[in-house]
């Protein structure tokens, strides 16, 4: 009796050591994978530079602005085979900005501090080239956005605040092509934290107008 209890036992903790190890093996093929649904959280450090070409009398006249401005974007999506990820994005700034308009008519408002405002809406996909998970270049990535931005300027006089019933000294919108690098470091299964650099070029070209749009981010992100 104590033979075949001693058995029966034997035998469970080898089945059991079979299926612990059995799902052991699986929990860490999905450990540091880019599966399942794609979220991304960043907070940017960005200098913009805005140019609108206007016609002005028989010629035309470019207005301006360039700052720094805090940035935060949120992207939403899926991921692809490990090797990719598509997701939809949503970005807003606020800063100051140094605003030039040669065509005013007062000459104090010609140069002027201005609040900016960025907002942009677009898609896009980050690639994970490196599949070695025991590599350092494994939490490496690159990525390409497009989309659509806005960047509004107002006059600064009344402090760091954008009052959208205020008229607005000018719009800069655009159409955007965005790349970008980043590397992750995972701090739980399927949690990581990264840093990521990125430059955006922006246009927008019609009979009327020309706004071009330049954009230097550095990021901190959290993502899973």
């Amino acid at each position: 009796m104590i033979k075949k209890l001693l058995a029966t036992t034997a035998i469970a903790l080898v089945l059991t050591s079979q299926a612990f190890a059995a799902n052991t093996r699986t929990d860490t093929s999905k450990v540091h994978a880019h599966r399942g649904f794609y979220f991304s959280a960043d907070l940017a450090l960005s200098y913009a530079t805005s140019e609108d070409v206007v016609p002005h009398r028989d010629d035309k006249v470019a207005l301006k602005c360039n700052g720094w401005l805090p940035y935060s974007e949120v992207r939403v999506g899926g991921y692809i085979a490990n090797m990719v990820s598509v997701y939809g994005a949503f970005g807003l700034g606020l800063g100051t900005a140094d605003y030039e308009n040669p065509s005013a008519h007062d000459s104090d408002k010609r140069k002027m501090d201005a609040v900016i405002m960025k907002a942009l809406l677009g898609v896009g996909a980050e690639f994970y080239p490196f599949q070695n998970k025991e590599s350092a270049l494994y939490g490496l990535y690159f990525g390409l956005s497009v989309g659509y931005e806005i960047v509004k300027t107002q006059d600064d006089n009344d402090g760091l605040t954008y009052n959208s019933a205020k008229d607005d000294l000018n719009d800069f919108p655009s159409v955007f092509i965005r790349p970008e690098i980043g590397y992750d470091w995972w701090f739980s299964p399927r949690w990581r934290f990264g840093v990521a650099f990125n430059y955006s070029y922006g246009k927008i070209d019609d009979d009327w107008e020309t706004n071009t749009n330049h954009s230097f981010n550095f990021a901190i992100r959290i993502a899973r």
